[in-house]
């Protein structure tokens, strides 16, 4: 016990009784190896918790995809995950960088108790890297013309590595059937567009006369509580499941790696699920035998306009830009035809109105014969405004 004690007051006891300089190298290197294992475990289990995490998120992912409403809790599984794993490299972290931090200390009193050996080391050491950097340096002179494409070829390989895609600006969820070719039926391009190829006139009479009959038509609206689809949902239950894919939506809509979105962002096809949810409910009766409520049918006119805007950035489906964007309009039309307050009359009309205004500005893919269709409308009913609003 008397020599170790010995020579722990030889290496930090002060320069006046300084170890040999084989001693002190010794123990500079053993420093050195402790402080590069503990980077390697620290970057080890940092390595284990993230196969882990990942193999947890695919097994998530993987049933969400089989049940579609298990879909619904993904983002929230996915984020107790998430917090459970940054707690765990937290806690790794911490106790490595202590150890780290030790050795450091370790190492600043040694060399401040070992001026000399310390002075030695740095000189021997910085001799060493002068000599490496001579003969690199005349080996690049020898060897100029050879490995001068192959560095460029390395440089762009890591290049390519380490780019990542950007998330396009303005993507909101992922489209399942982005080039599928969406056709609007006659009796939805007569309700939305009218006498599309009639005379101005012509449109204009009949544009008149439908927003008559929709302001006298105030059908009753079918009870809320009362009307179910087939999956027992009514339409509280759609309305819940629009706020989680909403929330999933913000949630991930600030990624900005295109490949990290595409494996995390909401589908479509689970927008589609309360869309046709309150599809169905808008045939259901309730016990007074009324069918559809003006609730639903904004609630869908909103939905189509969302999933128009989407195929408009992520696409140049035109058809399918054209069917969605008619089907809001016509939503908003079948929405008209119930029993509201002004106010609520009022601005479901306005949101009509300015669905025709998006049809033909500049920036929408839409053919032209449409365009100039939905602008004539658009005039008519702004035109006409004081005998349409409530």
């Amino acid at each position: 016990m008397t020599w170790v004690m010995d020579f722990f007051f030889s290496v930090f006891s002060g320069p006046e009784r300084e170890i040999p300089q084989v001693i002190y190298a010794l123990l500079f290197i053993l420093l050195f190896i402790m402080f590069a294992l503990n980077m390697i475990d620290l970057f080890r289990e940092n390595l284990v918790i993230y196969k882990i995490f990942k193999s947890e998120k695919e097994n998530l992912k993987r049933r969400a995809k089989q049940d579609i409403f298990k879909r619904q809790k993904f983002a929230l599984q996915v984020d107790d995950l998430m917090e459970s794993r940054n707690q765990y490299v937290k806690k790794i972290c911490r106790k490595h960088l202590l150890r780290m931090g030790f050795i450091i200390i370790l190492v600043i009193i040694m060399s401040w108790r070992n001026p000399q050996n310390a002075a030695a080391c740095i000189d021997k050491a910085k001799g060493w890297f002068r000599t490496e950097e001579t003969t690199k340096q005349n080996d690049n002179t020898d060897d100029k013309d050879e490995e001068e494409p192959a560095t460029k070829k390395y440089v762009a390989d890591d290049a390519e590595e380490n780019n990542s895609i950007e998330k396009p600006r303005g993507y909101r969820f992922i489209l399942d059937r982005p080039n599928e070719k969406f056709k609007i039926d006659p009796e939805l391009e007569n309700q939305v567009f009218f006498y599309i190829n009639g005379t101005e006139a012509m449109l204009e009479q009949a544009v008149i006369e439908y927003m008559d009959e929709i302001v006298y038509a105030q059908k009753e609206n079918a009870n809320l509580f009362e009307i179910v689809n087939q999956n027992d949902c009514n339409f509280f239950n759609y309305t819940s499941l629009e706020d989680q894919f909403k929330e999933k939506v913000n949630l991930y809509e600030t990624i900005k790696d295109y490949q990290n979105w595409l494996e995390l962002a909401p589908h479509s096809s689970e927008m589609e699920i309360y869309i046709n949810g309150r599809e169905e409910l808008n045939i259901a009766v309730d016990e007074n035998g009324n069918s559809g409520n003006y609730k639903i049918w904004w609630k869908l006119a909103n939905d189509y306009q969302y999933y128009a805007l989407e195929y408009e950035k992520q696409t140049d489906n035109a058809g399918a830009v054209l069917y969605f964007y008619s089907k809001s309009i016509q939503c908003c039309m079948k929405a008209l035809q119930y029993e509201m307050d002004g106010e609520e009359y009022n601005r479901i009309f306005d949101y009509l109105t300015m669905r025709y205004h998006d049809i033909f500005s500049d920036q929408c893919i839409i053919s032209e014969r449409y365009k100039k269709c939905a602008e004539k409308i658009y005039t008519v009913l702004r035109n006409h405004m004081d005998l349409f609003y409530k």
